[in-house]
């Protein structure tokens, strides 16, 4: 809206004969398709590490059922069901979720004050120079802890799957 308010200024401008020195705009444009591209590219890193994590924590997970097949065993024995097994699992994979997500939002605070501090005190100043180049909004905070739990229930998934079908007298008799 307010980019349409600025055209019709600067058309109004030029029917009245004056010049407009637009190089600042363009320039601001420029940083602005900059700061888009590098943006894309950030996301798709981070999706890809986390894919990349998701993958380490269902090897994580798979050898924690390995190690624990008696325990399993045991459980299924006295009782508990099939989703009984693969809930715990999962319960456990969305707690390490949390913590990673809280870890994740903490780096992710001290990193943006930190490069904030720096960019403030070694950037010249320049046209549309924020305040701050990092902006966290509970929104970000929320999706970034939903993705990290996300990925930590997708990653467990199916070693909570495997867990859940172990035969509870064939797991009592493993080493």
């Amino acid at each position: 809206q307010d980019s349409q308010k600025v055209s019709s200024v600067a058309a109004a401008v030029k029917k009245m004969g004056l010049e407009l020195d637009e190089s600042e705009r363009n320039r601001a444009l420029q940083i602005g398709a900059a700061v888009e591209l590098v943006t894309v590219a950030l996301s798709l890193l981070a999706t890809l590490i986390t894919a990349l994590a998701a993958v380490n924590i269902a090897q994580a997970f798979y050898a924690e059922v390995r190690e624990r097949t008696r325990e399993i065993g045991v459980m299924r024995a006295v009782g508990a069901t099939r989703g009984d097994v693969a809930s715990l699992l999962l319960v456990e994979a969305a707690a390490t979720g949390i913590a990673g997500g809280v870890l994740g939002v903490l780096l992710a605070f001290t990193g943006g004050w930190a490069v904030d501090a720096l960019a403030r005190t070694a950037l010249p100043d320049f046209p549309f120079k924020p305040q701050s180049f990092f902006v966290f909004r509970g929104v970000h905070i929320l999706l970034g802890m939903g993705i990290a739990i996300l990925a930590a229930l997708s990653g467990a998934f199916f070693p909570a799957r495997a867990a859940a079908r172990l035969d509870p007298a064939w797991a009592l008799t493993a080493e």
